[in-house]
C-alpha cells in the first residue's frame, strides 16, 4: 500500500480508538497495535515504529485540527471535544461551496438511469461532513436542465455491466438515414456523452473496425460471449479521438489542415473558447486567422455554420466550397418565400 494512503489509513485507525468508549485512554502501545492489526493483519511490532506514531499524532493536531491531548492519571490520550471525529470534518463556507456546485453539476444527470442513485449519494456526502446543503448557492447557480427524455439512456446500464464483465454486445440498430433496422456484434470500449446524446464506441467484429453508435438509434440489445481466445483491436481512447471534432470519427480518412478567418465578435470567441486542441491563431488588426488539424465532419460544419458571417473557410477548398453552396442554398430560399 503506497505510503501516503498507509498515513491516511492510521489517521482514522487512531481516530476510531480515541474515539472508543469502551475502550477509553489509549496509549502508545494501544495505537500502534490496532494500526498493525488491521495494516498488515497482526501485531508482531515490525510494521508501525513508535517515531512513526508520534508524527500522525503530530500532523493530526497540526493539519486535521484534531484535538488530542495526553491524560497522565489514565496514561492514554484523549479528545478535548466529546464529540470531535474525523470521519465528521467541518467544511470551510469555500469548501462547501465547490462541494455544491459539484454536486447540482452531477444532478443535472439524474434523470438517466445510471445516475438515479446521485440522490442518495449525494445526500451521503452531506450528512458525513456534516453539513446541510444552502438554498442560497441554488439561486447563485443555474445550470443547463435536461429535461428531456435522452432516448437509449435504459442501455447504459447494461453496457456497463458487459464492459465490466469482458462481454460483447449484440444489438439490432437503426440507420440515420435510411432507418433500416441491423444487426450487429461489438465488443464495447467506451460510453462517451455529445451534445446531450449518449454514443457507443464499440469493434464491430464482423468487419474489423471501430465504429460509434448513438444509443438511441438501438432497438434492442444482448449480451454476448465471445469465443475463448479471440482477439480485438486495440483501443486508446485519446488516440482515437486525437483528431475528432464532436463524435464523429471518420474511419480511415486523415485528418485536414483547416484555415478558417474570423472576424468581428467571432475573434473574441475563439480566442477564449479554443474549437479544438490543435488550434493555432494569427492576429492582424481587421480579423484573425486560425487553424485546426482535425477531422471534417458534421459536428464541425455545424460550428463553423454557428458563426454566420463571422467565420470563413480559407482551406481545405472542398470545405470553402460548401460552406459557399450552404449559404448560396440559404438565400435562394429566403428568396422563394
Amino acid at each position: 500500500m503506497p505510503a501516503v494512503k498507509n498515513a491516511q489509513r492510521r489517521y482514522r485507525i487512531i481516530d476510531r480508538c480515541i474515539r472508543n468508549k469502551y475502550r477509553p485512554f489509549p496509549n502508545k502501545e494501544d495505537l500502534i497495535k490496532a494500526c498493525e492489526e488491521d495494516l498488515f493483519g497482526s501485531d508482531t511490532g515490525t510494521g508501525i515504529s513508535e517515531s512513526t506514531l508520534e508524527k500522525d499524532l503530530k500532523y493530526m493536531r497540526e493539519y486535521l485540527d484534531a484535538p488530542i491531548k495526553f491524560d497522565r492519571n489514565s496514561g492514554g490520550y484523549y479528545y478535548t471535544e466529546e464529540n470531535f471525529s474525523l470521519e465528521k470534518i467541518p467544511l470551510t463556507d469555500k469548501e462547501l461551496e465547490s462541494l455544491q456546485f459539484a454536486a447540482a453539476n452531477l444532478m443535472a444527470y439524474r434523470n438517466l438511469g445510471v445516475f438515479q442513485d446521485f440522490d442518495l449519494a449525494i445526500g451521503k456526502i452531506f450528512e458525513e461532513v456534516n453539513v446541510k446543503p444552502s438554498e442560497s448557492n441554488q439561486r447563485k447557480i443555474w445550470f443547463d436542465k435536461k429535461e428531456r427524455e435522452v432516448r437509449g439512456q435504459e442501455f447504459l446500464n447494461p453496457i456497463l455491466e458487459a464492459m465490466d464483465n469482458d462481454l460483447g454486445l449484440k444489438i439490432e440498430y437503426a440507420s440515420a438515414s435510411s432507418g433500416t433496422i441491423k444487426q450487429y456484434v461489438l465488443h464495447p470500449h467506451l460510453l462517451k456523452e455529445y451534445d446531450s446524446l449518449w454514443y457507443l464506441i464499440a469493434e464491430n467484429t464482423e468487419r474489423q473496425i471501430i465504429q460509434t453508435f448513438e444509443l438511441g438509434r438501438i432497438q434492442n440489445l444482448q449480451t454476448h460471449v465471445f469465443p475463448s481466445g479471440q482477439s480485438f483491436i486495440p483501443f486508446d481512447a485519446d488516440a482515437y479521438f486525437k483528431y475528432a471534432f464532436g463524435i464523429t470519427v471518420p474511419g480511415s480518412e486523415p485528418s485536414q489542415k483547416i484555415e478558417l478567418q474570423v472576424f468581428d465578435y467571432a475573434q473574441n470567441l475563439v480566442k477564449a473558447n479554443p474549437l479544438h486542441h490543435s488550434q493555432k491563431l494569427i492576429s492582424n488588426s481587421s480579423s484573425t486567422s486560425l487553424t485546426l488539424n482535425c477531422y471534417v465532419t458534421p459536428e464541425l460544419k455545424s460550428k463553423i455554420m454557428s458563426f454566420g458571417s463571422g467565420m470563413l473557410v480559407k482551406a481545405p477548398a472542398f470545405l470553402a466550397e460548401w460552406q459557399k453552396n450552404e449559404v448560396k442554398m440559404m438565400l435562394e430560399r429566403g428568396d422563394r418565400k
